[in-house]
């Protein structure tokens, strides 16, 4: 039986169509059909997730009363009460006639058991807390729904850990060898207890593998008809595949004005975790949504320098980013604006000339070109020196270190020294270099911005920029220069072909 139709006919009073729910129960029924070894699901708080997992847990005792499966939750008494709305769902009418002849050998707050033919004695559900000792006991299935109580234990470090130590020592080790785990949590820190498997998963091949199903809040349209924010992930491939986009992944319970009051209530660290799936990684955050200055105007007078900067892929997962920085006469920096999207490389060397090109003409101000001398950026870089060696370029090598990476510039962010120009982008900006590092899907924003902050702030020939450029092209507004109106009738041409919001 299909795990929606076991769900839609044992749920309490009839059951609303849900986007949300047919994705858990497919990701369920591959779970169970062999094709991907565990499952992780990450949801807002109040989706049915609990009510959903009992059902599943109900339907694997109901297809084969031998099965032996742990429920496990954040506390005893949560995983008690799971065990026994299973039980229960085993007694409902609706799966007596769908499952005919099941009994139960023995029931107790602490396990029950089904009477059934080479029964070998053991208990076939066994409730407990993550904390709990699991010890004389071993599992088909380990279902584990919310292994987090609340936010001040997903962010004590002692709680986090003693969960994974206790997790590996007491879930894994009991688990049989063909056993299959799901856990379905809302998210609170980047390191709970999803989070550190999946990494562990990323880490060592030879780890258990791990297909991860995010179902965030809001999925809004990229441009291609799929979102970024709900995905599926393979641990053991690293691919993704976005889920169609939707503006609220229940929008009965959920409308999207409520969601979006909902976001500017809670703030962005408790939105992106709770309802987006995407922690931010607390104590380690670089760079806070506070630290940022939304100013309302820029006085393009104050333009010195303009760099914009590049974090290139040309896969179908991942974004191509561009952060347009620029140093101000003031004082400190300004991002005059960013960019991201999916991108084949065919596209690339196209779209980094045409902005180029976009912002010489609204600034009067030609920017240097920094771009990531990796992957799609090695390829794109070539290109662009043989199509338009007019354009001032910097070929930089990626750090591999993510906390390297940002903490090499992050003290300047949190002094206040860089500023939001206005744009529709910096939602999304703020979010993804919140996240930085380890707790967001993307990170192109944030390689962006790095690259084109040490463009001003790093050693070697990064730290002056305007020694790269043609001293024509440097000019910032009111400056005198004999191609001064040459090089403005070019500006003038550019912007008049250009969209900007293209």
């Amino acid at each position: 039986m299909k795990t929606y139709n076991f769900v839609q006919g044992t749920w309490p009073g009839e059951m609303e169509e849900s986007l949300a729910l047919r994705h858990i129960t497919t990701q369920c029924d591959r779970l169970r059909n062999g094709e991907i070894a565990n499952l992780a699901i990450w949801t807002p708080p109040g989706l049915g997730k609990s009510l959903t997992l009992e059902r599943v847990a109900a339907l694997l005792v109901a297809e084969n009363p031998l099965v032996h499966i742990g429920v496990i939750s954040y506390s005893d008494d949560i995983a008690r009460r799971c065990s026994r709305a299973v039980r229960g769902l085993l007694e409902h009418p609706w799966v007596g006639e769908r499952f005919p002849g099941l009994q139960f050998e023995s029931t107790g707050e602490t396990g029950w058991s089904m009477r059934a033919p080479g029964q070998d004695g053991r208990l076939t559900c066994v409730p407990r807390g993550i904390l709990s000792s699991i010890t004389g006991h071993r599992f088909d299935w380990t279902l584990i729904d919310d292994p987090i109580k609340n936010w001040a234990d997903a962010w004590s470090e002692q709680i986090q850990t003693r969960t994974y130590e206790n997790y590996i020592a007491a879930v894994v080790t009991r688990s049989s060898v063909f056993g299959k785990q799901i856990i379905i949590q809302t998210r609170w820190h980047a390191r709970d207890l999803s989070g550190m498997v999946i990494d562990l998963a990323k880490e060592n091949p030879k780890a258990p593998q791990w297909t991860v199903l995010c179902l965030a809040a809001t999925n809004d349209d990229t441009g291609d008809g799929v979102g970024k924010d709900s995905y599926i992930y393979d641990t053991a491939t690293d691919e993704y595949q976005y889920l169609d986009a939707y503006r609220s992944v229940f929008p009965t319970l959920f409308p999207r004005e409520w969601l979006d009051e909902r976001r500017a209530t809670v703030g962005e660290a408790v939105w992106n975790s709770l309802f987006m799936g995407s922690p931010m990684p607390g104590d380690t955050q670089l760079f806070p949504p506070e630290c940022w200055q939304r100013l309302d105007n820029i006085n393009t007078d104050d333009i010195l320098h303009i760099v914009s900067a590049w974090d290139l892929s040309a896969g179908k997962h991942d974004l191509s980013a561009n952060v347009v920085l620029a140093q101000m006469a003031t004082g400190g920096y300004t991002v005059l604006d960013c960019f991201a999207r999916k991108l084949s490389f065919n596209e690339l060397p196209e779209i980094i000339a045409a902005r180029h090109d976009a912002i010489t003409a609204k600034y009067r101000c030609r920017p240097l070109l920094i771009i990531e001398d990796a992957s799609a950026g090695t390829q794109a870089i070539q290109v662009l020196q043989v199509r338009r060696a007019d354009i001032p370029l910097i070929a930089v090598l990626p750090v591999k270190s993510k906390q390297e990476r940002g903490l090499s510039v992050s003290h300047f962010v949190n002094a206040g020294l860089v500023s939001l120009a206005p744009g529709d982008w910096h939602d999304d900006f703020i979010s993804e270099l919140a996240c930085f590092p380890g707790g967001g899907r993307f990170d192109d924003r944030a390689d962006a911005l790095i690259h084109a902050l040490r463009a001003y702030i790093s050693d070697g020939n990064m730290k002056d920029p305007h020694h790269n450029f043609n001293a024509r092209y440097m000019l910032a507004p009111g400056r005198a220069d004999s191609g001064r109106r040459q090089f403005e009738a070019e500006c003038q041409h550019i912007m008049d072909d250009f969209d900007w919001n293209d």
